[in-house]
């Protein structure tokens, strides 16, 4: 059987060149990052505002405090004590009919709305449900005793703004 001869060169990979490679861009990273927090100065100045306007009047802000339970409750503002959602709608819909009498009024697609804005707050186990009930509720669109579609007054609210706390 015959041998072959072994040649003196193996195939091999040269890593020196990339080991090279790597510790320049290390390097060249350390000094750059270096030389960036060395300029940077101790305090931020920011330029005086030369465009600052008087912010214009807001229009009534009206809050509404839901929370979640085996018994919803609501409260308006929090001065009047919390209501049961068990009897329904029916007094969410008055209180809102009384606040919509005294705000200012706007004309919006052929409806006559308030420009109150209704904050709604409520705690974080609130159903989703009830949410969108007292939506439609504040914007008139059902009836507060039945959520039947239409037989509102045309007291609609547009401006709601909706936020969610944690319980407790």
């Amino acid at each position: 059987m015959r041998r072959r001869p072994v040649s003196a060169e193996s195939p091999g990979i040269d890593l020196v060149p990339l080991i090279d490679c790597v510790f320049l861009i290390l390097l060249f990273f350390i000094l750059c990052g270096r030389l960036t927090t060395d300029q940077r100065p101790e305090q931020v100045t920011v330029p005086p505002g030369r465009t600052a306007q008087k912010p214009q009047a807001t229009p009534d802000r009206v809050v509404l405090n839901i929370r979640a339970g085996e018994h919803p409750a609501f409260s308006f503002g929090g001065g009047e004590g919390w209501v049961d959602l068990a009897s329904g709608w029916t007094p969410v819909r008055q209180r809102l009919d009384r606040i919509w009498e005294r705000a200012e009024k706007s004309q919006r697609d052929g409806r006559t709305v308030a420009k109150a804005v209704l904050e709604v707050r409520a705690d974080a186990e609130l159903p989703y449900r009830l949410v969108q009930e007292l939506q439609m509720v504040a914007a008139d669109t059902v009836d507060a005793g039945t959520l039947a579609p239409g037989g509102g007054a045309g007291h609609a609210f547009v401006n709601i703004d909706f936020s969610a706390v944690p319980p407790g």
